[in-house]
C-alpha cells in the first residue's frame, strides 16, 4: 500500500463529487451572466522530501563530531508557490486550466580552518492542470468557492556539493546531480473571496498531489560525466521526491462579462 493511497483516494472522492453537482446543477440557472476570469496567486505550500532531507541530516551527523559549533542543515520542507488560471464561467461552475510553479530549496554548509563542505538542494516544479471551479455567492461583498484539478507535473531537483581540504587538494571533489521528470498532478482547494466587481481578492488552503517517485539525469564529478543515474545513498538506494502537501495563499482574481 502506498504512502499516499489515502490523500489519492480524497483527491478522487472530492473530484467525483465536483462533477456530479455539475450535473445537478446544469438543471438550474444560477447565473444568468456568462464570464471569463483570470486569476493569478502566490503562497507556500509544503512539500515531502523525506529522502533528501535525510541525506542532508546525515551529513550533518556524520561531520558534527569533534567540530566547532556547525548549524543544523535547512531542510526542504516548502516553498513558494505561485498559480494562475484561465476560466470560463457559464454557471456556478467554471471550467479552465491552472498554471503552478513551485521553488524551494535546502543546504548544509561548513567550513574551519581545514575543510570546506557544502550540499545544497534546488527544486523547482511546473504542472499544467484542467480546472473546475464551483462558486457560491453568500451576500455583494462575499463568495465562497471550491475548486479541484487534475493533469501532469514536471520536477527537477539540482543537488551540488563541495568538499575541500585545505593541506591536501588532490581530495576536493566537486559534484552535480541534476535530475528530473513527469508525474501526475492534482490539486484541490477552497477558498473566500471579497468582491469588489469585477475583481476579486481572497485566500484559499488547500492541498497539493505531485509524487514524483525516482528521478534520474546527468551527474558531473570533478568535471567528468557519469551519464544518467537517480542520487543514491550509500547503501545505493535511489532517492524519491514527493512534492506533495498543503498549500495556503493569496490571490486576486478579474473577471470579464461576456
Amino acid at each position: 500500500m502506498k504512502k499516499y493511497g489515502l490523500f489519492q483516494d480524497i483527491f478522487h472522492s472530492i473530484l467525483s463529487i465536483m462533477i456530479l453537482l455539475f450535473l445537478c446543477q446544469q438543471s438550474q440557472s444560477l447565473y444568468a451572466q456568462k464570464s471569463i476570469t483570470f486569476r493569478v496567486s502566490g503562497g507556500y505550500s509544503a512539500v515531502s522530501m523525506n529522502d533528501p532531507n535525510t541525506d542532508l541530516k546525515d551529513t550533518y551527523n556524520a561531520i558534527k563530531w569533534g567540530k566547532p559549533a556547525i548549524q543544523k542543515p535547512n531542510e526542504i520542507n516548502g516553498g513558494f508557490l505561485f498559480s494562475a488560471d484561465i476560466m470560463y464561467k457559464p454557471s456556478a461552475f467554471s471550467f479552465g486550466a491552472a498554471l503552478h510553479l513551485l521553488s524551494s530549496k535546502g543546504d548544509l554548509e561548513y567550513a574551519d580552518h581545514a575543510i570546506n563542505y557544502k550540499k545544497n538542494y534546488s527544486v523547482k516544479t511546473f504542472e499544467l492542470e484542467g480546472v473546475v471551479r464551483y462558486s457560491f455567492v453568500h451576500t455583494n461583498l462575499i463568495s465562497t468557492f471550491y475548486q479541484a484539478g487534475a493533469g501532469c507535473g514536471s520536477g527537477s531537483v539540482i543537488r551540488d556539493g563541495l568538499y575541500e581540504e585545505y593541506a591536501n587538494p588532490q581530495y576536493n571533489v566537486t559534484s552535480k546531480n541534476d535530475v528530473s521528470g513527469s508525474y501526475f498532478a492534482g490539486h484541490i482547494q477552497a477558498g473566500l473571496e471579497f468582491v469588489f466587481h469585477p475583481i476579486r481578492i481572497g485566500g484559499s488552503a488547500g492541498y497539493r498531489l505531485a509524487n514524483a517517485d525516482v528521478l534520474k539525469g546527468p551527474y558531473t564529478e570533478n568535471g567528468t560525466n557519469y551519464g544518467e543515474q537517480p542520487i543514491t545513498n550509500i547503501n545505493g538506494q535511489s532517492y524519491k521526491y514527493n512534492f506533495t502537501g498543503v498549500t495556503f495563499g493569496m490571490h486576486v482574481l478579474y473577471e470579464f462579462g461576456l
